[in-house]
């Protein structure tokens, strides 16, 4: 047996070249989790943060303000079709 025949060769170690790709494959969803839960849970703290006062006036402010209850209506409706859809689909026949 000669020196040459103990060692490894290259070809068994794997590609080394492609170490990176699942981590290149998770990148977008990475970025999408970080666009989608991360800005948003960000901004609440700071937006939390940047007023020291709490009270009903906020809720007050909320609730008042029409944009706040166009939005809060739209997601109701959708929340109230979804749910129906999802209900009658599943609903064993």
């Amino acid at each position: 047996m000669s020196a040459s025949d103990s060692t490894i060769q290259p070809a068994a170690l794997g590609w080394p070249g492609r170490a990176w790709r699942p981590y290149a494959l998770a990148l977008p969803a990475l970025i999408l989790l970080i666009a989608v839960i991360g800005y948003p849970l960000l901004t609440i703290v700071l937006r939390s943060l940047s007023e020291p006062e709490w009270g009903v006036q906020n809720y007050a402010w909320f609730f008042g303000a029409p944009v706040n209850l166009t939005v809060l209506r739209r997601t109701f409706t959708i929340s109230a079709w979804v749910t129906l859809v999802c209900v009658v689909s599943a609903y064993p026949y």
